[in-house]
């Protein structure tokens, strides 16, 4: 079974209502719901990007996937990302230290932030400082990854064990399905409680793991990063 339909099946079960209150699309939208704050809080789910860098170029385009970026490592060839590590920062560091970083150029990128909201197709890594000509360089992010998009490919999804769906899917939308009832709120504390304490336990597990050597960035939503 899929993580839809295994959340869907499970809910429907504990839900007095389960049977008649709900579609199943309604449904999914909750745990379309549910998955993007878990993934987000427990950082369960890894991924990484490789972007070419361009001459003169300060912003890049992030994916709509990305829920936190942990690191971003530097290449001079496009293909062995062992050049460097990008150091966080934000608008305001280089600003009062370097006052005309806009207009600064280089032939080594130093620095990464993120500006907006990871998750929206608005959201931009900054990689200063731009290079004034390029070949294959290139950056590969290493980020905190969500299934953002409510279509067939997030129904087909299984990549969640049965403990971690039981612990965090599962109360997270009974919490949505009480908050809806006006005479719900004390369930829905409960099941929100539950969530709560699922999402710190596997927090452990996966958030201090990285996957590569090189060490975590602090771009991200969940760090108050945004600028």
């Amino acid at each position: 079974m899929t993580l839809v339909s295994t959340v869907t099946e499970r809910v429907r079960t504990y839900y007095p209502y389960g049977s008649t209150r709900y579609t199943d699309s309604e449904i999914q939208e909750m745990v379309h719901a549910a998955d993007c704050a878990i993934r987000e809080k427990t950082e369960c789910t890894h991924g990484t990007v490789d972007i070419p860098l361009q001459a003169n170029t300060l912003w890049y385009s992030l994916s709509s996937d990305v829920v936190r970026v942990r690191s971003v490592l530097y290449s001079t060839d496009g293909t062995t990302f062992d050049d460097g590590v990008l150091k966080a920062c934000s608008l305001r560091d280089l600003d009062s230290t370097y006052r005309l970083w806009t207009s600064n150029r280089g032939g080594t990128p130093e620095h990464f932030s993120v500006l907006g909201t990871p998750g929206v197709s608005s959201c931009y890594l900054l990689v200063w400082m731009p290079l004034t000509a390029v070949s294959d360089q290139t950056v590969r992010v290493e980020y905190s990854k969500c299934y953002p998009t409510n279509n067939s490919a997030f129904t087909a999804l299984d990549d969640i064990d049965d403990k971690m769906i039981d612990a965090c899917y599962v109360p997270h939308v009974l919490s949505q399905m009480y908050a809806m009832q006006s005479d719900g709120n004390r369930n829905f504390q409960s099941y929100w409680l539950e969530y709560l304490a699922g999402a710190e336990r596997y927090r452990s597990l996966f958030a201090s793991k990285t996957i590569s050597t090189a060490p975590r960035g602090c771009g991200g939503m969940s760090e108050g990063q945004l600028l």
